[in-house]
């Protein structure tokens, strides 16, 4: 065999040894990289979870109302079933039975309170917001999990009327008396 041949071919072989050595590591690296990460999901969630304060201001849709029924929508906070705080908003309708987006009015509250939202000029709808949720919102790069992460309210986790609704309040799922006492 020709001397050249024979080096170009263990050459090859180690080139090619080479990029199977780094396809394996990168491959092992991407595997233990997610295990850790569904570990760490779980173990950070909980941490996040423990805050007792949404310093965010979730949004919420209103769905299926017409203009002269959502010019005023009224937030009341609720604390051990007393209404300690209210807020007014005057939304802007452009077309009837489209939806508007606002955001929960109040910049800090306690995760066991309940937002009260009421609708309505002739006819009131009630909703109750509650069970407010923080996560675990893990950091990825290029490469993978970075081993980091931020605390995040889950805007659409939370509770209308006792059932989950992603953040939606429907026409029709509104109750039609309120849920509290007064100051």
């Amino acid at each position: 065999m020709n001397k050249y041949l024979k080096g170009c071919l263990i050459v090859i072989a180690i080139g090619v040894l080479l990029i199977a050595g780094i396809v394996g590591w990168y491959n092992q690296r991407k595997t233990t990289n997610g295990q850790k990460a569904r570990t760490d999901e779980v173990s950070f969630s909980k941490i996040c979870d423990s805050s007792k304060l949404v310093t965010e201001m979730p949004s919420v849709m209103l769905v299926g109302f017409d203009t002269i029924e959502i010019r005023k929508v009224r937030f009341y906070l609720i604390r051990q079933g007393r209404s300690i705080r209210d807020t007014i908003l005057n939304p802007k309708l452009e077309l009837p039975h489209q939806f508007i987006s606002t955001q929960i009015p109040f910049d800090t509250f306690f995760k066991t309170d309940t937002i009260e939202v009421e609708t309505g000029a002739k006819m009131e709808r009630y909703y109750q917001l509650s069970e407010f949720n923080h996560y675990a919102y893990l950091h990825y790069g290029m490469m993978g999990y970075l081993g980091s992460y931020d605390c995040r309210l889950d805007e659409q986790g939370f509770l209308v009327n006792g059932k989950r609704s992603e953040g939606q309040l429907f026409k029709k799922l509104g109750s039609s008396r309120l849920m509290i006492k007064n100051k």
